[in-house]
């Protein structure tokens, strides 16, 4: 079953503290935590624009309960990797009428 490949995410929010020094500090901090797969994106077109220099692309599923935005932050649990979703889960999703109701994203690794 696809939820086998699931493993646990946190979302990340931006957070602002006031500065000893004036201004603002801006921390990403976990929010939620939901369950999604990951997995590499090699198309074609993914191939292409990674030798062109641009960052690798990533396909991150979720269940249809869980709405991703572009510019959202996810990170992965188990290794502390944070993603930047690039796409909406609102664009890509399963039909309603489908037994399993999932959506995905595509995102990329922030370093």
């Amino acid at each position: 079953m696809l939820t086998d490949f699931f493993e646990t995410f946190k979302r990340r929010t931006l957070t602002q503290t006031d500065s000893p020094l004036g201004g603002k500090i801006e921390t990403w901090v976990d929010g939620a935590t939901f369950q999604a797969g990951v997995s590499l994106n090699n198309s074609r077109e993914a191939q292409i624009a990674y030798r062109n220099g641009l960052a690798t692309q990533y396909i991150i599923v979720v269940p249809v309960s869980v709405t991703l935005r572009q510019n959202d932050r996810v990170k992965r649990v188990a290794d502390g990797v944070e993603f930047r979703v690039t796409s909406n889960s609102a664009d890509m999703h399963t039909p309603a009428c489908a037994v399993l109701q999932y959506a995905q994203v595509t995102a990329e690794v922030i370093l």
